[in-house]
């Protein structure tokens, strides 16, 4: 008996049914890798899902530690819409004030974002001005300026000065004294090389000259070595001031009298 295209792919499993399923499959994967999808959360807003993107977006705040500030703003955008098309727009309100407090200058697409939330947000922005927020806590997100680039040229004039400048002074004195260290090493090995040269130079015995090539020769290979580990601990010690710190911002956050604030900080061990 033939099969009909029909009985192959009966009507009542839609193609939105589909989607749907898979976006219910998608969301647990997110879930055991930990990781922030800032894709499939816009899928799910694009898609109307809009209790699912309300359900990924707290999901993926609370991997705050893995978050940068592109990341942060996002993920309040994304709430911010999904709430006020749910009618929660007190929600809405929250998450909108935090995307502002990330990026003041933050506009929504006009092609893509409705008026009605157009003028929502912009309401949102001018009471954030005014300092007129009568909204219970947020989270109001302070930046600080990364270290890093200011530690870069520091340690590059002055070995250990990044460091210190980023409160590792320990790590700072440790890594200063390695370079000057090796760098006077080099300087003594150089003189000795020196003079073990003209020593060579001015011998006229055979045996003397044996005597004074050898001489020359180790204090040569001295020199040289004790060079390339002074160009090393200089290289290490400028790397250590651009990376070390970490790459992401760590939260930290405080009560205030205006609500939740939350800092990102570097961590500096």
């Amino acid at each position: 008996m033939a099969i009909r295209k029909s009985d192959r792919f009966p009507n009542r499993v839609p193609l939105a049914a589909l989607a749907l399923l898979l976006n219910l499959l998608a969301f647990p994967l997110f879930a055991q890798t930990g990781q922030p999808n800032l894709t499939l959360l816009k899928q799910f807003y694009d898609s109307q899902q809009f209790a699912m993107s309300v359900e990924l977006g707290r999901e993926m705040l609370g991997h705050g530690e893995n978050l940068d500030s592109e990341k942060l703003s996002a993920i309040h955008h994304y709430l911010g819409l999904a709430f006020f098309n749910l009618g929660e727009r007190d929600s809405a309100r929250v998450h909108f004030l935090s995307l502002l407090s990330l990026e003041p200058q933050f506009a929504l697409d006009p092609v893509e974002i409705s008026p009605k939330i157009q003028t929502f947000f912009e309401d949102i922005r001018a009471e954030l001005s005014a300092n007129r927020v009568a909204t219970p806590a947020f989270t109001r997100y302070v930046m600080t300026a990364d270290p890093r680039p200011s530690a870069f040229w520091r340690s590059a004039v002055f070995p250990g000065w990044g460091q210190v400048f980023k409160q590792q002074k320990k790590r700072g004195v440790v890594l200063g004294l390695v370079v000057f260290g090796s760098a006077a090493a080099t300087g003594v090995s150089w003189l000795q090389e020196r003079d073990a040269r003209d020593s060579y130079n001015a011998a006229s015995d055979p045996l003397a000259i044996a005597s004074a090539y050898d001489d020359y020769n180790h204090w040569y290979k001295i020199r040289r070595n004790m060079g390339l580990a002074t160009a090393l601990a200089w290289f290490w010690n400028v790397a250590d001031a651009a990376w070390r710190g970490g790459n992401m911002p760590q939260m930290t956050v405080n009560n205030t009298g205006d609500g939740l604030r939350v800092g990102l900080s570097l961590n500096l061990p």
